[in-house]
């Protein structure tokens, strides 16, 4: 399907997260749709290894 060169900067503009509006098979309007949010980050492994030390510390009634 070809993009009309009137929506291609808003195609363009929402980075593809649309709904495409067609018309008698032609598209013939846009509208922007929220994007994903990437996903978060893996905690590296120092982040990890503290989580532990302070489920541990918890668990032994330990105050840090």
């Amino acid at each position: 399907m070809e993009v009309p060169g009137e929506l291609t900067q808003a195609v363009w503009d929402c980075g593809g997260y649309c709904e495409l509006t067609l018309e008698e098979g032609k598209l013939v309007g846009i509208t922007p749709t929220e994007r994903p949010q990437p996903p978060a980050p893996e905690p590296t492994e120092t982040e990890r290894l503290r989580a532990d030390v302070d489920f541990l510390a918890a668990m032994g009634g330990v105050a840090l």
